[in-house]
C-alpha cells in the first residue's frame, strides 16, 4: 500500500462545532489497512451532554465530498458513532456497536468536564469488502462500531470526523501495513436473553439496536390506557439505556416512521427524555427507596423486569408514566388536537427484548 491516502489527509485543520455537524474534517478514504488517528478535543464551557464531544460519521462519496443537503455525487450516509459509546443506524445494512470503560470515571458529567479541559482522542477504522470497523476511545470511553454496507454503497467509503460544542485539533496519522481479513471485522452474534418470552397483545420486540424495532402505535386518549410488558437487556448491555424506551408521536398508519410522521417525545426508561415538536416538555424522576445504584438496576434488567406505563390525555395535555424497576419517569407535554392524527405511543428500546405486551384501558 502506498502512502498516498494517508498523505492526502495529513493537511487536515481545527474543527470547531458549535451546532451539530457545523463542520466536518475532509473525507478520510478507508481500506483493508487499518488507519489509526489521533487528536486533541476540547468541548466548549457551556457544552452540558455528554455528545458534546466528537462523532464519526461513515459515508459513501464519488471524491470524498461531505454532501449532507443535496445529497449529490452519490453521497450515501451509513452509520454515525460518537465518542460517548453511542451509536446510531441511518442507510447501512447493518449496524453494531459495543462500549466498555478503561478507567473507572464515575458519571458521563465527570466524563465531559474532562473533556472541556482538553483531552487526546484516538480512532481506528478500517473497511474490507461490505464490513467497516470503527474505533474511538476518549478518556476512558471505548466504543466499537461493525458496519454491513449494502450493496449499491459504491466503491469510495469514507469516514469524516465532526461533533458538538467541542473543538478537534492535532489530528495525526499512522496506519498498518498488514491488511484484515472481512472474518475479523464482521458483526458478532448478539447472544439474546434465553428466558421463555409470552406473546401479549401486541408482538414481541427483540431490539437490537437503536431504532430498529417498534411497536405499533398505541392510541392516547381522555381514557386513561395502562400497558404492561416485560424486558430483558441482552447479556452484552453495559450502559443504562441498554433498555426500554417509549416514543410519542402521530402518524396517519400508526407507526413510528410512517406516513405524514411527527415525533413528539423520547423517554427512556433509565431516567432520561427529549421532546422534538411537543410544546412545554418536561419530565420528572423518582428512585424507589429500595433502589441502590445503575449497575445494580443494569443487572436486574438483564435478569428481566416487569415494566408498566400509564397515559392520558387531557385537552392538549398529556401526561406519561414509566416505571422500571425502582425507577418512576413521568413526562407531560403539549401537544395540539389533531382530528385525524391520533397521538399514539410506541414501544422501543435497545440491547433487549419486549415481550408479553398488555394493554388496559379503564
Amino acid at each position: 500500500m502506498s502512502d498516498e491516502i494517508v498523505n492526502n489527509i495529513l493537511d487536515i485543520d481545527e474543527i470547531t462545532c458549535g451546532e451539530f455537524c457545523e463542520e466536518f474534517s475532509k473525507g478520510i478514504l478507508l481500506t483493508e489497512y487499518p488507519i489509526f488517528i489521533t487528536y486533541k478535543n476540547i468541548s466548549m464551557e457551556d457544552a452540558d451532554k455528554n455528545w458534546d464531544t466528537p462523532s464519526v460519521i461513515l459515508y459513501a462519496s464519488d471524491d470524498g465530498t461531505i454532501d449532507r443537503e443535496n445529497k449529490t455525487k452519490n453521497y450515501k450516509e451509513f452509520c454515525l458513532t460518537r465518542s460517548d459509546a453511542y451509536g446510531i443506524k441511518t442507510d447501512a445494512k447493518e449496524y453494531q456497536y459495543d462500549s466498555y470503560r478503561t478507567s473507572p470515571f464515575t458519571s458521563w458529567e465527570e466524563w465531559l468536564e474532562i473533556n472541556k479541559k482538553g483531552m487526546e482522542c484516538h480512532i481506528m477504522a478500517v473497511r474490507c469488502q461490505q464490513y467497516v470497523m470503527l474505533r474511538m476511545e476518549s478518556g476512558g470511553a471505548v466504543v466499537t462500531s461493525r458496519t454491513v454496507l449494502p450493496k449499491d454503497a459504491g466503491e469510495n467509503i469514507y469516514i469524516t470526523v465532526t461533533g458538538e460544542k467541542c473543538s478537534m485539533s492535532g489530528f495525526s496519522f499512522t496506519y498498518d501495513k498488514e491488511p484484515v481479513e472481512a472474518a475479523a471485522i464482521a458483526p458478532i452474534v448478539l447472544k439474546k436473553p434465553k428466558e421463555k418470552k409470552k406473546k401479549g397483545d401486541l408482538p414481541n420486540l427483540d431490539c437490537t439496536g437503536w431504532w430498529l424495532e417498534h411497536t405499533e402505535g398505541i392510541p392516547i386518549t381522555e381514557e386513561p390506557v395502562h400497558i404492561t410488558f416485560h424486558s430483558a437487556s441482552y447479556p452484552e448491555a453495559r450502559e443504562n439505556w441498554n433498555t426500554p424506551l417509549i416514543v410519542l408521536f402521530s402518524a396517519l398508519d400508526r407507526l413510528v416512521n410512517g406516513v405524514v410522521y411527527t415525533e413528539y417525545s423520547v423517554t427512556r426508561s433509565d431516567a432520561y427524555g427529549w421532546g422534538e415538536s411537543a410544546e412545554n416538555f418536561s419530565y420528572e424522576t423518582q428512585f424507589a427507596d429500595e433502589w441502590t445504584s445503575w449497575e445494580d438496576w443494569l443487572e436486574a434488567n438483564k435478569k428481566g423486569v416487569d415494566c408498566s406505563i400509564t397515559a392520558v390525555r387531557d385537552m392538549d395535555t398529556i401526561l406519561v408514566t414509566q416505571e422500571n424497576h425502582g425507577i418512576t419517569v413521568s413526562t407531560c407535554m403539549d401537544v395540539p388536537i389533531s382530528a385525524d392524527l391520533p397521538v399514539c405511543i410506541a414501544l422501543s428500546g435497545e440491547l433487549c427484548s419486549i415481550s408479553n405486551i398488555r394493554i388496559r384501558r379503564e
